[in-house]
């Protein structure tokens, strides 16, 4: 089987964030070797995701995160959400100066 390239990678990677109704717009997307990096704001099409629950979007996180893991050849992935972090692997919004540093 032929390794996947990196663009390949960002496609499918975006493919699944489209799928969990992520507008893609607001986030950039970029792999190297295998291991993709992700970041930007959050915003949610379709009001398919209750944005002012912070349960709804983190479970809406961890549904995307799962789908993108899934995917062939994809190495490792890293986040960097304004307002979001993964601690122990648990979504958590971020709250205060922790937040206003990460805009």
């Amino acid at each position: 089987m032929a390794k996947i390239k990196d663009w390949e990678l960002n496609v499918k990677i975006k493919t699944e964030f489209v799928r969990h109704w992520v507008d893609v717009q607001h986030i950039d997307i970029s792999t190297t070797r295998g291991v993709a990096h992700v970041k930007g704001k959050l915003v949610f099409k379709g009001g398919k995701v209750d944005t002012k629950s912070e349960l709804a979007v983190a479970k809406q996180l961890k549904s995307t995160e799962r789908g993108i893991r899934s995917i062939m050849g994809l190495r490792d992935i890293r986040f960097k959400f304004a307002g979001w972090e993964k601690a122990g692997g648990v979504w958590k919004a971020l709250r205060g100066k922790k937040a206003q540093q990460d805009d």
